[in-house]
């Protein structure tokens, strides 16, 4: 049995990833940092092992493949799915501001690539995928920082799948646009309205469209695929 292993789990996507995952037959393994009631719910329904981990920080980071070591644990997959988001002016945004996201949604992902690759180059095979978005295509006003943490990590998906294509390793982005749930939950029922007539399919995106890409992107149908960024969203990056 493969093993994945999902950064961000508690989330809204990252259930709908993890979910998905189990059901589709493989051992899950995924990170949290503060929801551990969340997290003991998804381990006890779903049969995921939820793990306690900051992908802004080494130690913890560290701690985590520590643990995954001791338990002799191998990733197959990896699913860069942490991020944070904060909107604001980029004229009131300071450069901690910047640190903070970069660390969290850009750096996380390094951090985590990192420490699977050695082992995936050492078996000759190996799933990476990361989590970007809608904005880090388009940009977006009050989000430069989010966009460009997102936009980062769409090219560095498409360096490593450059570096490691002929090594078995498979590098690709999904880029979720305007997603039912928590993070879009702030948004009036007037902005609600005019990004929807924006959006050509007429309907928001749910988590689990994105979670059936990403795990679209695992399997053998997708084998001759690497280095790309698959977009859900209705196709409202084409405009």
């Amino acid at each position: 049995m493969k093993t994945a292993l999902v950064t961000g789990g508690t989330g809204d996507i990252g259930r709908a990833i993890i979910r998905r995952l189990v059901e589709s037959g493989y051992r899950v393994i995924f990170t949290y940092e503060k929801n551990e009631r969340m997290a003991r719910s998804l381990s006890a329904m779903l049969g995921a092992e939820g793990i306690r981990c900051d992908v802004s920080d080494d130690r913890s980071v560290e701690e985590l493949f520590r643990i995954l070591g001791e338990k002799g644990e191998s990733v197959d997959i990896l699913v860069n799915n942490a991020g944070i988001s904060r909107e604001g002016l980029f004229i009131d945004s300071v450069i901690e501001d910047w640190k903070d996201m970069f660390d969290v949604n850009f750096f996380g992902a390094v951090r985590m690539t990192g420490k699977v690759l050695p082992d995936m180059l050492s078996r000759g095979e190996g799933i990476i995928i990361n989590m970007a978005s809608i904005w880090g295509i388009k940009g977006a006003s009050c989000e430069s920082i989010y966009a460009a943490t997102k936009a980062a990590l769409i090219n560095l998906t498409k360096s490593l799948s450059n570096e490691y294509a002929r090594s078995g390793i498979r590098v690709n982005a999904v880029a979720p646009g305007f997603i039912e749930g928590r993070m879009n939950s702030h948004y009036s029922t007037e902005d609600r309205e005019e990004i929807l007539e924006e959006i050509p399919e007429g309907r928001f995106g749910t988590p689990d469209d994105v979670a059936k890409t990403v795990v679209f992107l695992t399997g053998d149908d997708s084998a001759y695929i690497t280095g790309q960024t698959i977009s859900v969203d209705g196709g409202w990056s084409q405009i």
